[in-house]
């Protein structure tokens, strides 16, 4: 019964963490700062950003145009031609340059 139980754990928290990397999401933004792009990311997923403030300037303008893409999918075309990069840890989303 035990085994049974940890076994029904196990596959529960299995298939959260696949249903979260698999998330698609939308984005059509023109011109807007990083920082409003990051937010949407928040709201349409279960992800949330990390970075050191004094390092980051998230006031710079981009522009991204992106439909049905998987987060990482996402955070590739965001941060092309960027000085930063992203690591994902979890539900965690860490910038840095």
């Amino acid at each position: 019964m035990r085994v049974k139980f940890l076994l029904f754990i196990f596959l529960i928290l299995f298939s959260v963490k696949i249903f979260s990397q698999e998330k698609r999401i939308s984005l059509s933004f023109k011109d807007v700062p990083v920082e409003r792009i990051i937010l949407e990311i928040e709201k349409l997923s279960e992800y949330r950003f990390f970075f050191e403030q004094s390092g980051i300037n998230l006031t710079i303008k981009t522009s991204i145009q992106i439909r049905n893409a998987s987060i990482r999918e996402a955070l590739d075309k965001l941060f092309t031609n960027s000085p930063y990069s992203y690591q994902m840890i979890d539900r965690h989303i860490i910038l840095s340059q």
